[in-house]
């Protein structure tokens, strides 16, 4: 550029620029404005006038100035702006835009520099860097995924949403469809909720959605949706969270209230089921006695007897899904156990079913009742029989131990509250059709059956066995792939030594007539039982609750001998009722009778020592053994 006109005239109009300028003619300064001299710290011109720019520049900055010197001397063209670093009088620099041209100075040829404090706009820019550092950071480290799509379509993803989904890189995920990893059944739904989204611009609640990854295996997910803008464009922000883990146990927490649930309820029946067949029986035992062999209603009342032995085996299976199964401790061969229950099945198998066994070598014993844990074994694998007798297959019995964690026995049924440890397991295979989600949420449900005429207590029954051995059980079936179930049973940290089995041989007991205090609220069942004391030659007082037996025992203290206590009652239960009896005597001999196994009903006794226990429902002979015993 070309300045005419007189120098006095230039100078004028230079000096009221805002911005620094400077005028040098041979690398030597000719001319600063007093803007220049301010972001300088100088006083006056003579301080800059003949010194060379070289001084005012930062030293990092030489090179790249006097290329520019030079591209202006060789070719005399205009270059972009180029940022240096100034000095300033007291030695401390700022950020400067520098920008130069050429032109004439009084008669020479002279670099016009135009010098503009870029400070600000560069602390404002280091700002922004370090706030998209911060937010990169961020937003890379999110144990969520996230990811930012435009009409649809992917335009940015973390980290953590590749190892989500089980790709290589974010940039994997780039272009690709917002929906096309959502399980089909569920991508429907998810394109119009995504179309819902972009039309009213606003933000959704959290929502589940299920994601298939490369290699088939599928994640639960919860999804945010928050509107924002990319680049000027309408975009979805979507944050994405594993909620599998969350879920599973939700539903294991679910299923454990509802097996509780339905376990008190199957107890509570089982209980009062069992009260009514007391009277049943003995009514009947009482009348076959007294009836001739060759009398027309002896074969009635026969059958009465047996259907009621039946429904007192119903009574005991609801009892063992509640867990309230009589027990008999010892230490338990599974492997010996598991033989026997396949060598009782052996006989049931269709010509295209087979059995196979796999047992480990040396396996630890554990405490349990052996009639118990054979029913669990032949329950397992007649249902696995069922479920290919149909189609033909190979059933495989297995046995091991394993070593469990906390985690582990959580995520099985029942095994939530679980010690840690070694457990010896029972695992059936079969490859049968398989169940889908929803029966397998309900297979252990008492009554709950797939068969066309079955009773569905069978695996129920399972359940409640294993949860009365302290053990867990755990399922995995796919629809069209068979069922594993695996029972895990804890090993005693000192094992028990064999229970002697009961013999058959009954002790002759020395007979002693005495008063019986009878305590129950079925009229029925105290009705039945004086009967029967009455025969062997006991007197029998009445009491329908624990108030009452009280008070009849403290008005005879000495005139009963003994008192058969019912344990569940209205107004005072039994164990309230036994410590005040035991106050008013403390030698008073108690025989408690229940529907429930003893070792659970007599749970919270504490120092409360019964002198026997009745399980109703009960026969004639035991009724009148356990008190021949108590008395004598």
């Amino acid at each position: 550029m070309v300045v005419t006109g007189s120098a006095l005239s230039q100078t004028k109009l230079l000096d009221t620029l805002p911005t620094g300028l400077s005028i040098h003619v041979a690398g030597r300064v000719v001319y600063a404005n007093p803007a220049l001299l301010r972001l300088c710290g100088l006083t006056s011109i003579e301080q800059v006038l003949g010194r060379s720019i070289f001084d005012f520049v930062h030293a990092d900055y030489h090179a790249v100035t006097r290329e520019r010197l030079q591209t202006l001397a060789d070719k005399g063209e205009r270059r972009d702006p180029i940022e240096v670093q100034f000095l300033r009088q007291d030695g401390t620099t700022f950020d400067a835009e520098v920008s130069s041209s050429d032109l004439q100075w009084e008669g020479q040829t002279a670099s016009q520099v135009i010098i503009t404090d870029i400070t600000r706009r560069r602390q404002a820019e280091r700002s922004q860097r370090e706030v998209e550092e911060r937010y990169r950071h961020l937003i890379e480290s999110l144990p969520q995924g996230l990811v930012v799509h435009v009409n649809g379509k992917i335009v940015f993803a973390n980290p953590a949403i590749a190892r989500l989904l089980g790709v290589e890189s974010p940039a994997a995920l780039l272009g690709s469809p917002a929906v096309g990893w959502i399980h089909p059944d569920w991508a429907d739904a998810a394109q119009a909720r995504m179309d819902r989204a972009y039309d009213k611009k606003g933000n959704q609640p959290p929502l589940l959605e299920r994601v298939v990854r490369p290699d088939g295996s599928m994640l639960d997910v919860e999804i945010t949706n928050t509107m924002t803008d990319w680049e000027g464009r309408p975009a979805a922000q979507v944050l994405v969270q594993d909620v599998s883990e969350r879920l599973h146990l939700e539903r294991r927490v679910q299923q454990a209230q509802r097996m509780e649930s339905l376990g008190l309820l199957a107890g509570g029946v089982a209980h009062d089921f069992n009260n009514l067949l007391t009277g049943i029986l003995g009514h009947v035992e009482l009348a076959l006695a007294e009836l001739p062999h060759d009398s027309p209603g002896h074969d009635h009342l026969a059958s009465i007897a047996l259907a009621a032995g039946r429904a007192t085996d119903l009574a005991r299976q609801m009892l063992s899904y509640a867990g309230r199964a009589s027990r008999t401790l010892e230490a338990i061969d599974l492997r010996e156990v598991v033989e026997e229950s396949t060598q009782l099945l052996h006989v049931s198998l269709a010509g295209a079913v087979r059995l196979s066994q796999r047992f480990a070598p040396d396996l630890p014993t554990f405490d349990g009742d052996r009639t118990q844990v054979q029913q669990v074994a032949v329950n397992l694998i007649r249902n696995a029989i069922e479920a290919v007798e149909a189609t033909g297959g190979e059933i495989t019995v297995a046995t091991g131990a394993e070593e469990l964690s906390a985690e582990q026995l959580r995520r099985t049924l029942a095994g939530a509250d679980l010690a840690a440890g070694l457990y010896a397991y029972l695992e059936v295979t079969d490859p049968g059709p398989g169940m889908s989600h929803d029966v397998l949420a309900r297979i252990f449900d008492p009554f709950f059956t797939t068969k066309f005429a079955g009773r569905g207590l069978g695996l129920a029954a399972v359940l409640g066995l294993v949860k009365g051995h302290r053990g867990a059980i755990s399922v995995h079936s796919t629809p069209g792939f068979g069922s594993t179930f695996r029972i895990y049973f804890p090993v005693a940290q000192r094992e028990r030594a064999p229970a002697s089995r009961p013999s058959s041989v009954r002790t002759p007991l020395s007979i002693r007539s005495g008063t019986v205090l009878l305590v129950d609220d079925e009229q029925a069942v105290r009705e039945v039982a004086e009967q029967i004391l009455r025969l062997d030659g006991h007197r029998v007082i009445q009491a329908k609750n624990g108030r009452e037996a009280v008070e009849q025992y403290a008005a005879h203290p000495d005139a009963i001998d003994c008192v058969v206590l019912d344990l569940t009652m209205p107004v005072m239960g039994g164990r309230e009722a036994f410590a005040e009896l035991r106050r008013i005597r403390p030698g008073v001999k108690v025989l408690v009778s229940s529907g429930y196994a003893a070792e659970d009903a007599l749970k919270d006794f504490g120092d409360l020592k019964p002198a026997g226990f009745l399980q109703k429902p009960y026969q004639l002979q035991v009724l009148l053994d356990a008190v021949r015993r108590t008395l004598t």
